[in-house]
């Protein structure tokens, strides 16, 4: 066979010395040798596929037509040999025969949509076995990205991929770092969830750790899941400030107030960890267009403690991370204070804060239009200098001493330098969001003016 093999390669790697006559140099009568000379020619395509370069190496094989005897060999198999996915998605045909399960979550975590439009159109190029042991590698399946699927690939996804590889999973902590990778490459929770049990997900869930991954994962668990946590898990969920789960959970719109257990769980769990949360999700602003809505018939599951603290616990969220149905549980809480006097003055405070976040323009407000309008003005010239003459012609007309004020706020993010001065300002505006409305600051005395002129500059622009 070897032989054989060896005419095989040869043929093929005498084509490519037409392109890179350096690979001629080796000796052609020797297998190992042909090996590392196609493996060579391998590598100069993918260098000549990147900008910049000639391409030649790239537009040959991409044209290229293996002889029929290419399958039969089986390159993947070769410890010499190392798969390149792209270069598979160049030319399907330039591994052989693909006989390897690795191979095949290699090349589909690569490209999922083009893995099996080629699997489809050529399955004469595979032959792998169901795999080994040795064969489960969850880190190449990690890289996929599975939320970007057609309904047809998953099906082949859950039946060819995962499926096999649940197959040989005998440990808890197995099927745990699968899920993670699942979770990681965004598969579909209804896939997860019919494939692994639901204590298994929990425990999965649980690790102290968060991702947009995650949050996504969540976002999309279905009521059966969330009827399961609060008939059978919730009494043993663990809400720490160094764990994520369940708090997460209010982002899924699965979780419903009928859940009462679960429902209190997650709204306390999330109030403690907020800042965690929401800073790791500002680096994707499309999960925090919606703002969390904690509707009118929540405040039923609390007591009248409860409804007060947390009333004060989750302020500093109101509008811009969730929607507390602020009044039901001010009527709540209401009660304690009744019967705690000392708290009044700061239940009172807290009620104030809460009525003029209603206003369309106020502190909190204003800080962030104003925090925005210099990031995007800084985006656009990518120095401070212009910045701050678009804080003088949008606010001079309005008063010397707000314009003045202003410029002390952008100074003070400014002098830093240009790189820190960009982080700066998205950092303002998150600690602006996740603060409590200010009372005594600039953006507290000007609020209507600074709302108003950031409008109406907005509306000209």
């Amino acid at each position: 066979m070897s032989e054989k093999v060896k005419e095989i390669l040869k043929k093929v790697v005498l084509d490519f010395g037409n392109i890179d006559p350096k690979i001629l140099t080796r000796d052609l009568e020797n297998v190992e040798e042909l090996k590392r000379a196609l493996d060579s020619f391998y590598y100069q395509v993918i260098r000549s596929s990147l900008p910049g370069k000639d391409g030649k190496a790239y537009d040959f094989f991409k044209n290229y037509t293996f002889p029929s005897s290419f399958l039969e060999i089986s390159l993947d198999e070769d410890e010499s040999i190392f798969i390149r996915p792209n270069l598979f998605f160049i030319n399907p045909m330039c591994y052989g025969k693909i006989k390897r399960f690795e191979t095949v979550v290699r090349l589909f975590s690569h490209s999922p949509n083009e893995f099996y439009q080629i699997y489809k159109q050529h399955p004469y190029l595979f032959e792998y076995k169901p795999p080994e042991i040795y064969e489960v590698d969850c880190s190449d399946l990690s890289q996929a990205r599975i939320n970007e699927c057609s309904p047809e690939v998953l099906q082949f996804y859950e039946g060819h991929i995962i499926k096999p590889m649940i197959n040989l999973i005998h440990s808890k902590y197995g099927a745990q770092v699968l899920i993670k990778a699942l979770i990681n490459n965004y598969t579909p929770a209804e896939i997860i969830l019919r494939n692994f049990s639901y204590d298994m997900v929990v425990s999965s869930l649980q690790e102290r750790y968060i991702s947009h991954a995650v949050v996504h994962f969540v976002r999309n668990l279905n009521k059966d899941f969330m009827d399961y946590l609060e008939e059978n898990v919730v009494l043993t969920l663990c809400c720490s400030e160094y764990t994520y789960f369940p708090g997460i959970l209010l982002f899924c719109p699965s979780l419903s107030y009928e859940h009462k257990n679960l429902y209190k769980k997650s709204l306390n769990h999330l109030s403690l960890i907020a800042y965690k949360i929401f800073k790791r999700l500002e680096d994707y602003p499309e999960e925090l267009q919606i703002l969390i809505e904690i509707p009118e018939e929540a405040a039923k599951i609390f007591n009248s403690r409860e409804a007060f603290y947390l009333l004060r616990k989750v302020l500093h969220l109101q509008k811009a991370y969730i929607n507390l149905h602020y009044k039901a549980f001010q009527r709540k809480a209401f009660m304690f204070v009744m019967k705690n006097p000392e708290h009044l003055e700061e239940f009172q405070d807290i009620t104030r804060a809460y009525q003029n976040l209603e206003n369309r323009a106020n502190a909190k407000a204003a800080a962030l239009m104003f925090y925005r309008f210099c990031l995007e003005n800084f985006k656009k010239y990518e120095k401070p200098q212009p910045v701050f003459r678009e804080i003088y012609h949008t606010f001079i007309n309005y008063g010397e001493e707000l314009t003045a004020q202003l410029f002390e706020i952008f100074f003070d993010i400014a002098i830093l330098e240009v790189p820190r001065s960009y982080q700066g300002l998205k950092k303002r505006i998150f600690e602006a969001k996740i603060s409590a409305p200010p009372r005594d600051d600039v953006f507290a005395k000007y609020a209507d003016v600074i709302v108003n002129a950031l409008t109406a500059k907005n509306k000209l622009t």
